[in-house]
């Protein structure tokens, strides 16, 4: 028996050692999972986690702050407080971002360029643009220039902000040259979301966004006022028809994020009253699309699907950057 058993832990050691001497990378391989994807079906999954960002907790709070929203119950009444705990942001950041809109736009890029596939290049760098322009809008200092290493990095330093807005006109530039030239042997059609493929909407759309994060620095740098006014006058899109919009759809599995925060969490944020009260004042045509008055208090979530409220519905239209803002900009710099 005694012999048996030595037996059976010599063989137990043997595949004990056998298995150790490959990596946990190899082992931890799942089988039924691809690795390698082609790019038109990474694409729609790209663009919609980049719209979904623009929807979710961070422009909920920050629309808190500027007083457009107040917290009416749970979280959002300390948010109003101006108190926002470390956790505050952490799907976002993780999940939302890092994890997700940028991952997926670098795997694009990584993956055109080995591909020679430009178009789709130039459109994951307009999407790593506006992921990171947005982030450090938010937040001033991130990862930039070392992030998205896996782990290569898994402590990525932070760079400034003056930075990463650098890095993002960088990015808008290079994404401008990668769709200006021909599309190589294949090009983004229906799986581009918000364009089905036109690649010169897709230009006009990047100059729209280099002259956003180009005002974010303004105070910095005023001397760009003259080379932003040009790109709005001159390079960007002009009509509300040109502007890069992404649909929603009305199932609980693809609908506008700020419509399920409505669905999900009903009454837990309400318009600021100042701002409803403002509206008021100057006779503002724009205030029966933006809220209701539900007799004590002005709402902008109305079961999710109102067809009234334009940016809660649960298929809202959702620009990355629309005329409006453009045309404020322009108006901000040009004094009229």
């Amino acid at each position: 028996m005694n012999n048996i058993i030595k037996s059976l832990l010599f063989v137990g050691l043997m595949l004990f050692s056998t298995a150790c001497s490959e990596s946990l990378e190899e082992i931890n391989i799942d089988p039924t999972r691809p690795t390698d994807v082609d790019l038109n079906l990474m694409l729609p999954e790209a663009i919609s986690q980049t719209v979904f960002n623009q929807g979710t907790n961070p422009a909920r709070v920050a629309g808190i702050i500027m007083q457009q929203f107040v917290g009416f119950d749970a979280q959002q009444v300390a948010y109003t407080d101006y108190v926002l705990p470390d956790v505050t942001f952490n799907n976002y950041w993780r999940t939302g971002l890092y994890a997700g809109s940028l991952r997926s736009a670098q795997l694009i890029v990584d993956k055109a360029e080995v591909e020679a596939a430009p178009h789709y290049a130039g459109i994951g760098k307009i999407l790593l643009a506006i992921g990171y322009g947005n982030a450090t809008s938010y937040f001033g200092d991130i990862p930039f220039s070392d992030a998205l290493k896996g782990i290569e990095s898994l402590k990525p330093a932070y760079d400034t902000q003056e930075q990463v807005y650098a890095g993002v006109q960088d990015l808008l530039n290079q994404a401008i040259s990668d769709l200006s030239g021909d599309s190589g042997p294949v090009r983004p059609g229906a799986d581009d979301l918000i364009y089905g493929g036109d690649a010169a909407a897709w230009v006009a759309a990047a100059q729209a966004l280099k002259a956003r994060y180009l005002m974010q620095t303004i105070k910095r740098n005023p001397g760009n006022a003259s080379t932003i006014l040009g790109i709005i006058q001159n390079s960007a899109f002009q009509s509300t028809a040109a502007q890069p919009d992404f649909t929603w759809g009305t199932a609980q599995i693809d609908n506008n994020p700020l419509a399920k925060f409505g669905v999900d969490r009903p009454n837990t944020l309400v318009i600021d009253n100042r701002f409803a009260e403002r509206m008021e004042a100057s006779a503002d045509p724009r205030q029966g699309a933006y809220m209701l008055f539900n007799g004590s208090d002005y709402v902008y979530f109305d079961s999710g699907a109102d067809g009234v409220l334009v940016w809660a519905q649960n298929n809202s239209t959702i620009p990355l950057i629309s005329l409006e803002e453009l045309q404020f900009l322009e108006i901000r710099i040009d004094g009229r």
